[in-house]
């Protein structure tokens, strides 16, 4: 079997800021190219309010547009199962983080969050059998 051709990159995807300029600019980081155990996640809400979100085994962070960009939450060494438990006692309308959302918003944030345990998972260190 012959190994894969690497391909040049290219983009994926992208997104422009719909914000106002008081919102401020989008994290650096949602530009930048993810690391191996780190997914992102984009959406909208009908009214074209953006969220990105990121999980990791290290971290979960995200950041809306129109709560201003600078205001990023993240959680270190997340406990995926309690934050996914927190969002559906809050569903985002009493605050989540210290942010409010909408439906989309939240839903967009569920769907990171099951993500989020499926990666902690998988870069789990192996347990040593004896």
């Amino acid at each position: 079997m012959m190994p894969a051709k690497k391909t040049a990159k290219t983009i994926a995807f992208s997104a422009t800021n719909h914000h106002v300029a008081a919102c401020g600019k989008p994290p650096k980081w949602a530009a930048q190219d993810s690391r191996p155990g780190h997914r992102r996640f984009y959406g909208e809400n009908d009214l074209g309010e953006q969220i990105i979100a990121e999980v990791s085994r290290e971290f979960f962070r995200f950041a809306l547009g129109d709560a201003e960009w600078d205001n990023e939450i993240r959680v270190d060494n997340p406990d995926y199962a309690v934050l996914i438990e927190e969002l559906k006692i809050t569903r985002g309308f009493t605050g989540f983080r210290g942010m409010i959302l909408n439906a989309t918003e939240c839903a967009i944030l569920m769907a990171a969050l099951v993500c989020g345990t499926s990666v902690a998972a998988m870069h789990r260190p192996a347990k040593q059998v004896r």
